[in-house]
């Protein structure tokens, strides 16, 4: 993962990835997504592309009250273990 890149970002549930568009291209964001639902559900991980989407991102932790940070354009990845699905 490239320290110049924003993101990747994940949901409160872990379910969902998001990828800045400005950053990321769809196919580098695949495999990265694939990498981390690897690394995180195991083996049985997976990722599929769900969408892209206007996504408000944060870079802080006190995310959950914030109202003020912008929405960006990301490529949207759901996360699973194989079977589920």
């Amino acid at each position: 993962m490239d320290a110049e890149r924003p993101g990747p970002y994940v949901d409160e549930d872990g379910d969902l990835m998001f990828f800045p568009t400005s950053g990321w291209t769809y196919q580098q964001a695949r495999a990265e997504a694939a990498s981390m639902a690897r690394d995180s559900i195991d083996l049985d991980g997976r990722s599929r592309f769900e969408r892209k989407d206007m996504v408000p991102v944060h870079d802080h932790e006190d995310w959950e009250s914030c109202s003020t940070c912008p929405s960006v354009e990301c490529y949207v990845f759901e996360l699973y273990e194989k079977g589920w699905r």
